[in-house]
């Protein structure tokens, strides 16, 4: 399966009358005969759209927006187990758990913080971009109906916004899994020195079958694929040309990316590793001249989950998170994934599927540096 990949941009969050507000109706749910992506994502269009949008945020606050997300490269992120969710943060209290809930009409997030605080989005309360729908012919992990959107809220305080992807059981809505990522920017006045804004990226995965497990297998071994996806942001070095002709140096971009997830997992030594392969990135550029441009789609990342070990709860920790690009000499990488196996098993008496957050940074010769947040979900068989 790959879900439409949805357009998170921060340089389009200032689309305030751009789409009106509604809800994931299980009623849109249609069959869809092409198994192929659509020729516009729903990011793509939502950014399209919002274009025109663009001159409600003045240059100096695109730019604050743009540095303090790009201030982010310099942090570590952090993950947390419940749900699976992993994020790059500064100047906001951190996430220490996070709740997504669907009843095939109404779909709301919240990430809990340490500080008390929470952030929510709610379709009912917030505008809400329903994006594609998936059945059994359309969505190749699980074959099970599904549903991806974007919702975001802003105010004179903040902008937040969430792509996300719920899928279900044909008989119960209460079984569910759903995954996606986020951008949040404080507008508040800025307490920090260097004046930035607080911000953060963050992925999450959350399901009904991604509890603790009983019991883990200790032999056979199993290969699970899916889907990863996504948000980025990127500063620009002299290596990376925009339309593989235009030096940008210093420009900041940011957007969304999507893949598919490979994992192999060799439950008599305890192990699970695997790739993100064919990925694509796209969304805006903003220019150190205060210039808006379409980022093109570049091709050519692949994602490393290096191996790590399986704990008897099912949990994953993955330390080692390397980005490749073919057309880029990247220098320095790292990062960590966070995974669980799901709680029920398929055929072989082996967990039938594996869902969870990967994050990971890159620096270039040419100065570039990228940050990646994202989910994965992949299964070992089909479902229903």
């Amino acid at each position: 399966m790959k879900y439409a990949v949805l357009g998170i941009c921060i340089l389009v969050l200032t689309a305030c009358g751009g789409g009106g507000s509604g809800s994931l109706e299980q009623s849109a749910f249609e069959a869809v005969a092409s198994q192929t992506m659509p020729d516009a994502t729903l990011g793509e269009r939502y950014m399209q759209r919002s274009r025109g949008h663009l001159e409600t945020l003045t240059p100096d606050q695109a730019m604050r927006i743009t540095e303090s997300l790009e201030h982010l490269m310099q942090s570590t992120s952090t993950h947390v187990f419940g749900s699976v969710a992993q994020s790059w943060r500064q100047g906001v209290s951190p996430v220490e758990s996070v709740d997504a809930s669907f009843d095939g009409n109404r779909y709301a997030l919240t990430l809990n913080r340490e500080d008390g605080t929470r952030t929510t989005l709610d379709s009912e309360e917030h505008t809400a971009e329903l994006g594609t729908t998936w059945n059994a012919n359309t969505n190749l992990v699980t074959r099970r109906p599904a549903i991806d959107g974007v919702i975001h809220a802003i105010d004179d305080n903040q902008i937040t916004v969430s792509g996300m992807a719920v899928e279900w059981s044909s008989s119960d809505f209460t079984d569910y899994l759903s995954g996606g990522y986020w951008m949040h920017v404080d507008l508040t006045p800025p307490s920090m020195a260097d004046g930035l804004y607080g911000a953060e990226i963050g992925a999450f995965i959350d399901g009904t079958d991604y509890e603790n497990r009983t019991r883990m297998p200790v032999t056979g071994t199993a290969v699970y694929e899916g889907i990863a996806t996504g948000a980025y942001t990127v500063t620009y070095g002299s290596d990376l040309l925009l339309g593989g002709v235009r030096d940008v140096t210093g420009a900041v971009g940011t957007g969304d990316y999507g893949g598919n997830l490979t994992l192999t997992a060799n439950f008599a030594s305890g192990t699970v590793s695997g790739w993100i392969a064919d990925v694509v990135v796209n969304g805006f550029v903003l220019t150190p001249e205060g210039e808006y441009l379409d980022a093109n789609r570049t091709p050519g990342h692949k994602i490393h989950l290096g191996a790590d070990r399986i704990a008897a709860n099912g949990q994953i920790v993955g330390s080692t998170v390397q980005l490749f690009n073919s057309n880029l000499e990247i220098i320095e990488t790292s990062g960590t994934w966070a995974s669980r196996f799901s709680t029920v098993d398929n055929a072989q008496s082996l967990p039938r599927a594996i869902a969870g957050t990967h994050a990971g940074r890159f620096e270039t010769a040419g100065g570039t540096q990228a940050i990646f947040v994202g989910f994965h979900h992949a299964a070992s068989e089909k479902f229903e």
